[in-house]
């Protein structure tokens, strides 16, 4: 019996991975499937997301070819407000965008087509040095933005898998979220996005890898997602079915630590 479940999960990964290089090929680990309803992950506003010079915020997201809503916010801290809009990493009709501003009339934001992503695991990473907003795409610089309208802050907690007080809710996978309160350089995102982090890294103000629960299984008594920095910034999860396949600990597409044995040069 062993042997065939092994079998099956092997045969699952390797439809998954058909048509990605060496490189894009994940190993086994747990995932978090949003379904796009009303799931999402909410971490208590904290001073640690407070930014005075600069952020970058990263994620591999999975959001399937047939999602049904266009907006869909994937780790944010944002109010569309008069004061303190906040910034964020989201989806919006087609493109995928950072973007930081200090109010609705006073923002700015980068964009890329999503096309030729969707229906497999990607990385991404959004950043803002004060100056200029930059986006990439597994590892690489796809779009920037020059914008001084600078950092603001606000209460609203930082939210994984939709906007905190808007329903642009995820549909589809999200792992290893990374927030730093610098702007990373791409060689420095390049570095590790393969790579497990032990969450002492400088300037990591919080890390979330998804590994508390079980692939599709009953994980209905895990209620937070853990912040692997010394912070403790974790994540209450909401509204998620934990059980199943879906709005659950799913298996990651994430490649971490080096590339997966199914991939032979």
């Amino acid at each position: 019996m062993r042997k065939l479940i092994f079998l099956s999960a092997l045969l699952t990964l390797t439809f998954n991975v058909v048509g990605q290089t060496c490189d894009e090929i994940m190993a086994l680990g747990t995932a978090l499937n949003f379904d796009g309803v009303d799931d999402k992950i909410a971490v208590p506003d904290s001073d640690d997301f407070d930014f005075s010079s600069g952020f970058s915020i990263e994620a591999w997201v999975n959001i399937p070819s047939s999602h049904t809503e266009n907006q869909l916010g994937i780790a944010t801290k944002v109010q569309w407000s008069a004061s303190g809009l906040g910034y964020g990493l989201d989806f919006e009709y087609g493109k995928v965008r950072v973007f930081s501003g200090q109010n609705y009339n006073d923002w700015a934001g980068t964009d890329f087509s999503f096309d030729g992503f969707y229906d497999k695991w990607v990385h991404l990473a959004g950043t803002y040095d004060g100056s200029v907003l930059k986006l990439y795409i597994n590892g690489s610089l796809v779009s920037q933005e020059a914008s001084s309208t600078g950092l603001s802050s606000n209460s609203q907690p930082f939210t994984i898998g939709s906007w905190p007080g808007e329903s642009k809710f995820f549909e589809g996978g999200i792992d290893e979220v990374r927030v730093w309160k610098y702007a990373r350089t791409a060689s420095e995102i390049e570095s590790d996005r393969f790579d497990f982090l032990t969450g002492n890294e400088t300037d990591l103000i919080a890390y979330y890898d998804f590994e508390e629960g079980v692939n599709a299984a009953n994980n209905t008594s895990i209620l937070n997602v853990v912040d692997k920095t010394s912070n403790s910034n974790n994540g209450e999860i909401r509204s998620m079915a934990l059980s199943g396949n879906t709005s659950n600990y799913v298996i990651s597409g994430l490649s971490i630590s080096g590339r997966s044995n199914l991939c032979e040069d």
